[in-house]
């Protein structure tokens, strides 16, 4: 048992983290605060990951980047993407920019569906460049592959009339 949590607290973190069923009882934003919660009243991040049968503190860390994440985008954020919703991968790599940015590409997530790698192209091109976020999103945005679809129609006159 992690300090800080309820036994209710605790089993609901265990069904919710390292199953990839689509209905979980917690978000990714409440697993964050349970997480949260239990680290401040003592356990370390490997201790948590143990817990919850992950193998290492790396995922432990993404979920409290979360935390980080701006209030009008964090009602947003589900284990998977949707035409409404942000994935836990695309948010937690938001969580470093500021709070301008992020909303400018939730924004942008969720009108392109841009996926979590085109997420993480656009932060390391923000990261990198002096260019603003708005130009990031746009240079990603025209390295998607472009479907042109061309019809013909052909045929012949067979008759001189």
């Amino acid at each position: 048992m992690l300090p800080g949590l309820t036994q209710q607290e605790a089993r609901d973190l265990i069904m919710s983290v390292g199953t990839h069923h689509r209905n979980r009882i917690l978000s990714p934003l409440e697993v964050a605060e349970l997480f949260r919660k239990a680290i401040t009243a003592g356990a370390t991040p490997t201790e948590c990951a143990e817990f919850v049968g992950l193998t290492g503190p790396t995922m432990i860390s993404k979920f409290l980047r979360l935390i980080k994440l701006t209030q009008e985008i964090r009602h947003i954020v589900d284990w998977g993407q949707t035409g409404a919703t942000l994935s836990f991968t695309a948010a937690w790599h938001l969580a470093d920019l500021n709070e301008f940015e992020q909303e400018t590409v939730a924004r942008e997530i969720l009108s392109s569906q841009m996926n979590w790698k085109e997420v993480h192209q656009v932060i390391q091109l923000k990261n990198c460049s002096p260019r603003r976020i708005e130009e990031c999103v746009s240079e990603v945005l025209r390295m998607r592959r472009v479907i042109i679809r061309k019809h013909i129609f052909l045929g012949a006159v067979t008759d001189e009339r």
